[in-house]
């Protein structure tokens, strides 16, 4: 058997923990909330762009999670080309940062 290698090693306390699905879904969400943030500081963003840009499939809950921050974020309903309406959100001002 080579040097330093235990087989059978039992002891829990160095093995790195995966993250829980819920600790997943948080790192995620601030991932994507940093990135929805970033795109509007430059421009408005709607679903469709979240979608494409950042692959954010709940725009508005991200929006909610940014307003609950403190960012205060603007929602204009506009019409699309085939009639239908969707909203579109833009960053008025950022939160304060402690």
């Amino acid at each position: 058997m080579a040097a330093g290698i235990v087989f059978g090693h039992t002891d829990n306390s160095t093995r790195a923990t995966r993250p829980q699905p819920n600790q997943i879904r948080e790192i995620k969400m601030e991932s994507q909330n940093k990135k929805i943030l970033q795109y509007m500081r430059n421009k408005p963003i709607t679903a469709i762009d979240a979608l494409e840009h950042i692959g954010s499939f709940r725009l508005a809950a991200r929006v909610k999670d940014l307003r609950d921050e403190g960012h205060e974020i603007y929602t204009e309903i506009v019409p699309t080309e085939s009639g239908s309406r969707i909203a579109r959100y833009s960053l008025i001002k950022e939160a304060k940062t402690q």
